[in-house]
């Protein structure tokens, strides 16, 4: 079992861990209200950056990742935030509720950047075409351009990073 995999079973049961029960379907209306930080939408696109990985550049994750969905103290315009020394990315609760889910993509895309492939943001003000900016590390996101182009991103979020898929 890969290491995201291991990850990804915590956050579906970390909720769970607390009240000391198993997690059944019949359960997971009663969980999601109880512990609303379990976001099975996050769980998928965490899970979904980890197959692209795999595919761009050829190979498994080799970290274990952690992802929250919780309000970030301090920057309340942040749709997400990567705490590099206690390596853990916190996706604001506030944005996501909000969020389509093509900026949900983008938000976890752009943070998971940061979290697993150690790229900053990108400060340039050069644009590709339709004033888009070149990549999803843009500071201030990829906005509407990410819908028209979410492929393009992708694969400019892994070259950016050094892999060659």
């Amino acid at each position: 079992m890969t290491k995201l995999s291991i990850l990804l079973i915590f956050l579906t049961l970390f909720g769970c861990a607390t009240s000391g029960n198993k997690k059944t379907d019949s359960d997971s209306k009663i969980i999601d209200r109880e512990y609303p930080r379990v976001d099975y939408h996050l769980i998928q696109e965490v899970r979904r950056f980890g197959v692209l990985y795999k595919h761009y550049c050829k190979e498994e994750m080799d970290r274990t990742i952690d992802v929250r969905l919780e309000n970030i103290e301090g920057y309340p315009n942040a749709a997400g935030v990567y705490h590099r020394i206690q390596d853990y990315t916190i996706i604001s609760l506030k944005h996501w509720r909000r969020f389509t889910p093509m900026m949900r993509e983008e938000v976890v895309f752009h943070e998971l950047g940061h979290h697993v492939l150690n790229l900053g943001h990108d400060w340039s003000t050069d644009n590709i075409k339709e004033g888009c900016p070149k990549s999803i590390m843009y500071n201030k996101g990829a906005g509407n351009c990410y819908h028209m182009k979410s492929s393009y991103f992708i694969k400019e979020l892994f070259k950016r990073a050094g892999c060659k898929g």
